[in-house]
């Protein structure tokens, strides 16, 4: 499985040859298929062909596309057999509703407690209530608490008149950041990992659980973020 998420922000091209992806924008990069996990296409003005979308798909790659406010509004995902992407796929359709409602119930919880910290850390007011509003999760959130969470986090982030939905500057920095805390570092069970590790675990975890295999998902949670860089 690949381990490098690839994000492309800029008017580029993209080709395969020799079994890489390869990115033009002045210079040429050249990245193996077998090295990558998912590619993100921020940018409307890239070029690419299908031919590339079918030797990602062939690679076992998930290609998401992002709409004018830099948020992904549609994903390719591989069909083939071997592809986790699929295999997840098809436990999803044979799994039960209540598993189903119950891992989203877990899924629910901890990004409001990932809210609370994060007002915490920033010694905002409001992490309280949040913490309060954890315990009425029902499974499958049945009384969308996670909206009424998301909406609270919201006003005590940036002020009572403050939407997520409308075209402010700070929601333009809001989507555009979410690709860059790719490298920060969270905790999955006490161990430090970054963000895109936590992913893969949380996947990992949601799979098996899907199959029968465990009950409890591994979740990520906040830590005073620190930057990983690579030499």
């Amino acid at each position: 499985m690949g381990f490098r998420n690839i994000m492309i922000s800029s008017n580029m091209k993209l080709r395969i040859q020799d079994q890489q992806l390869v990115v033009t924008a002045g210079d040429e990069v050249h990245i193996p298929l077998e090295d990558i996990n998912c590619i993100l296409i921020e940018n409307q003005s890239v070029t690419l062909s299908a031919y590339l979308l079918q030797k990602v798909a062939d690679s076992g790659i998930a290609l998401y596309v992002c709409d004018e406010k830099h948020l992904p509004n549609a994903v390719l995902l591989p069909m083939v057999r071997h592809s986790r992407h699929f295999k997840i796929l098809k436990y999803q359709m044979e799994t039960g509703k209540p598993l189903q409602k119950r891992l989203w119930q877990q899924v629910v919880i901890q990004k409001i407690r990932n809210q609370a910290l994060c007002l915490q850390l920033l010694e905002l007011d409001g992490h309280e209530e949040l913490l309060r509003m954890c315990k009425e999760v029902q499974s499958g959130d049945r009384t969308h608490v996670e909206a009424k969470a998301a909406a609270y986090y919201f006003r005590c982030m940036y002020g009572l008149g403050f939407s997520r939905g409308n075209d402010h500057i700070i929601n333009s920095a809001l989507n555009y950041g979410l690709f860059g805390i790719i490298n920060f570092e969270m905790s999955v069970k006490g161990d430090m990992r970054i963000v895109s590790n936590c992913i893969d675990m949380l996947i990992a975890s949601y799979s098996s659980a899907l199959q029968g295999n465990r009950t409890e998902l591994d979740l990520p949670e906040l830590i005073q973020l620190q930057v990983h860089s690579y030499e």
